[in-house]
């Protein structure tokens, strides 16, 4: 606000100065001096009753415009000044007054009463008496400065906002290692700060939680194997087996758990290295006994920078989620060259994911199968680990899913 009020104050302040220099002097005193000699003008140079030739001499050195009305007389240089009667018609004329000015639709008029009649001038504008080319342009430079120092103003009072939405977005990603400096003691300053605050709290939550985590899932593993070893002196062979399958699913869900905490951890930084996707993703495939995956690609090779072993989980990890998904039916890997660019789809031909969980299965522990089907093993924590890697790469990555024709995950590379 108190810029653009200081702005607007320069601006009508500018105008004076321009004024002043296209017209020499300030055009104030233009119009007041020639008010003040208005009358001695009229009395001794043109006289009464009115020489004529001296009446139009002055009207032409003067740039006047002059209109002389008796009762025996009528005479006029323009026809822009009116005639007395459409004048008296006007309630700012003041019948009987010696002099003075009056404003007639929108032109100024100095006008004096004479013996029997009148005599009416349009004075001189400061307009009139401009160069209006200069003028105009040094309203153009004079604009232009004032705007670009407005700008930068603006940017530098604004421009943080930028700075701010920037790291508050890599935070949301999850990269907390994100620290916004500002250097500033206003407000968005404060706000930079406050953000820092709560970006060390979340994180320290978070390290509090997955050290909780690990910490249990480890001393979880010495009762296990107790309620294992106990089980072994269990005569009913039925209920000896529901005990071993429940132990050996925690067992499984902590292994998860704890492998999933270290791979989070190894890929925080990534060894990229030149490799060859379609060897990486056929000797993928070879790992899994299902015969039911599907390699189409053309005869040429397709190479990426990547990390290896990263980029091997992510495969793993959707092929195996394809299969699960799939009811036994064929899983598609697709690797195909786009542009400059590698894509590669996984699809498969199971019942698909409504819009809602699509953003939701990347979140640990999320399942899409809600009755925890035993068939369909895993905790929901390999897609979490997907998309850790994938946003590590910074790599374009999406998921279509139809009701009708399964889930395909496709993952975009820039081509090495």
């Amino acid at each position: 606000m108190i810029l653009f009020i200081v702005f607007i104050l320069i601006v009508n302040l500018s105008a004076g100065f321009i004024a002043k220099l296209t017209l020499g002097i300030d055009p104030a005193i233009i119009i007041n001096n020639y008010v003040l000699s208005l009358n001695d003008y009229i009395l001794r140079d043109i006289g009464y009753p009115p020489d004529i030739r001296k009446a139009q001499e002055i009207a032409f050195q003067k740039n006047l415009d002059i209109r002389y009305e008796t009762t025996d007389f009528v005479w006029s240089n323009s026809d822009r000044i009116p005639p007395l009667k459409e004048l008296r018609s006007d309630p700012d004329f003041r019948e009987g007054a010696p002099q003075f000015p009056m404003r007639y639709r929108g032109s100024p008029l100095f006008i004096t009463k004479l013996r029997n009649g009148y005599v009416i001038i349009s004075p001189v504008r400061p307009m009139d008496l401009m160069d209006r080319d200069k003028a105009i342009l040094l309203i153009i430079a004079v604009i232009s400065v004032l705007t670009l120092a407005l700008y930068f103003s603006l940017r530098w009072i604004f421009g943080p906002i930028k700075t701010i939405s920037k790291d508050i977005d890599e935070i949301s990603r999850g990269n907390l290692n994100t620290r916004i400096v500002l250097n500033r003691s206003d407000e968005l300053g404060k706000l930079a700060d406050s953000i820092n605050a709560m970006k060390e709290k979340i994180s320290s939550m978070i390290n509090s939680k997955e050290s909780l985590l690990v910490d249990v899932s480890h001393e979880l593993r010495s009762p296990l194997t107790r309620i294992k070893l106990a089980c072994e002196f269990v005569e009913d062979e039925i209920l000896k087996k529901k005990i071993n399958e429940d132990v050996n699913e925690l067992e499984t869900m902590i292994k998860e758990l704890l492998d999933t905490y270290k791979n989070e951890n190894s890929y925080v930084y990534l060894n990229k290295e030149k490799i060859d996707l379609k060897e990486l993703l056929v000797n993928i495939i070879s790992k899994f006994s299902s015969g039911r995956i599907k390699l189409q690609s053309d005869n040429k090779e397709y190479y990426v920078n990547a990390d290896k072993k990263g980029i091997e989980t992510v495969f793993k990890n959707i092929i195996d989620n394809a299969l699960k998904y799939s009811e036994d039916k064929n899983v598609y890997v697709t690797l195909s060259e786009i542009s400059d660019k590698v894509k590669v789809s996984v699809k498969d031909e199971g019942k698909g994911v409504s819009k809602d969980e699509i953003e939701k299965i990347f979140e640990p522990f999320y399942r899409i199968d809600k009755s925890r089907n035993k068939k369909i093993q895993g905790y929901g924590l390999g897609l979490s680990l997907v998309k850790k890697i994938l946003d590590g790469h910074e790599l374009e990555y999406e998921i279509i899913s139809n009701p009708e024709s399964g889930t395909e995950f496709i993952i975009i590379f820039p081509a090495a």
